[in-house]
């Protein structure tokens, strides 16, 4: 089928795809590619689905197209036989899931090599999924709505028997139910409600200045080409601004006034009503796919301590353990998913964050003096009812030489490795901070330091 389309010289391109083309080469902060994630009801046949998805590229070849820049100084598209189709599997275990869907999401594109689709099959020992990644370069002509019609349209045709059904589990595109993107910054979490005020967004301003300059200690009134900032820099400051908190700035106004509370004045909001986050409820939201896959499991063991992740730290010098309960409880606070409960309700599961307010009423520390009897190997194998307890265990464990053991048991549902040297990264910032009796000041957010 592809043969028919091949072309001897190259496609003209349209005037979207020059435009989208060259805003990728010079921002790319600013082209966010299409993503759907999905699921199938059934198992699918998975020869029938990689030949599904080969037949909607042969009718729609562009979606295989590549873009060269020849040396007359004009681009064009082209379509060859030897391209590569960007399909591809992969297996791997549940709790990488999470990861590899953002890795596929958020993966660069080169024109030159690249093609503008691409579908990833990813198979677990429970589910096997599909992810599709448009490039906004051919949204003039295609939608990924339309592409899984067709791949089932193409499947069916094919398997009178097991019909290919997808459910939706993660999509990039924003639908009338989409909840608009939290906006942070150090000290606040913003969400719709009130009007933001210029002194916040001059802060969303600043965070995101020190955390591209790696200079923690810059200020609101500091320039930012004073601290080594440059225009490729500021280019991706304005693009981290728009694609993370919805605040827009233009190029010109960001050379005029380059400190973030002269920016402030300038920055137009694309959501203009936002509030601070109220500690008085409980804030409720569905499970994340990775996390539907891992209760699934976990619910299917008998919520037994299988996905319990015990650690054990030994110190040779001794702890001030008052110190340190103070430093993690800043961490508490730091990581919502330390303070999440797992509530379930007519068999649907959502996870709610414990108020500040209502931390106090949680037992979730445990002192030398208060853990006679307790032992790593008990701790390791402590089931949780993770609808009423915080998924953390803190104990200080005492030999009889007095030596200090720290047993950390943190359960799955809100951790993994990443996070957790994340948050060991934090521990420390923070036991030093209040070893000096001091506020720990964290140099970015929490939602930016695991993203």
């Amino acid at each position: 089928m592809l043969e028919q389309y091949y072309e001897a010289s190259p496609l003209a391109v349209s005037e979207h795809e020059e435009y989208i083309w060259m805003l990728q080469l010079q921002q790319p902060e600013q082209v966010v590619q299409h993503f759907y994630l999905f699921k199938f009801v059934t198992e699918p046949e998975l020869s029938l689905l990689k030949l599904s998805i080969r037949n909607v590229i042969e009718h729609h070849p562009d979606l295989n197209s590549r873009f060269i820049f020849s040396q007359d100084g004009e681009l064009n598209k082209k379509i060859d036989l030897s391209f590569d189709l960007g399909i591809h599997t992969l297996e791997l275990n549940v709790d990488q899931l999470e990861q590899t869907a953002s890795d596929f999401k958020n993966k660069s594109w080169n024109a030159e090599t690249d093609p503008p689709f691409s579908a990833l099959i990813i198979q677990t020992e429970q589910d096997t999924l599909l992810a599709l990644r448009l490039h906004p370069i051919l949204e003039e002509t295609h939608q990924l709505n339309d592409i899984i019609n067709e791949i089932e349209f193409h499947y069916n045709k094919k398997q009178n028997h097991n019909k290919l059904q997808t459910i939706v589990l993660e999509t990039s595109e924003q639908t009338p139910n989409s909840q608009t993107p939290t906006i942070n910054d150090q000290n606040h979490d913003y969400q719709l409600g009130n009007k933001i005020s210029q002194n916040e967004i001059s802060q969303i301003i600043l965070t995101e200045f020190r955390k591209i300059l790696a200079e923690p200690e810059m200020t609101a009134e500091n320039d930012f080409f004073d601290f080594g900032g440059h225009s490729l820099l500021a280019t991706r400051v304005i693009g981290y601004l728009q694609n993370r908190h919805g605040i827009e700035l233009s190029f010109n106004d960001f050379f005029k006034s380059p400190t973030a509370s002269a920016l402030a004045e300038y920055a137009s909001v694309k959501n203009t009503t936002i509030q601070k986050n109220s500690h008085e409820k409980l804030e409720q939201a569905p499970l994340t796919f990775t996390q539907d896959f891992l209760w699934q499991a976990y619910s299917a063991f008998g919520f037994s301590p299988i996905y319990n992740l015990p650690f054990a730290i030994e110190f040779h010098d001794q702890i001030d353990e008052k110190i340190f309960f103070e430093a993690f409880y800043d961490l508490v606070i730091r990581h919502v998913g330390l303070r999440t409960l797992f509530k379930i309700e007519n068999t649907k599961v959502t996870q709610s964050i414990v108020p500040l307010a209502s931390l106090d009423q949680y037992k979730w520390f445990w002192s030398s003096s208060e853990s006679q009897g307790i032992t790593l190997a008990k701790e390791a194998a402590y089931k949780f009812d993770l609808s009423r307890e915080l998924p953390i265990r803190i104990c200080f464990l005492k030999n009889a030489n007095e030596q200090q053991t720290l047993s950390f048991l943190v359960h799955h549902m809100v951790i993994d490795e990443w996070s957790l040297n994340s948050i060991m990264s934090d521990l420390e910032t923070a036991y030093y901070a209040r070893s000096n009796q001091r506020t720990p000041l964290w140099s970015i957010p929490a939602n930016i330091a695991k993203s």
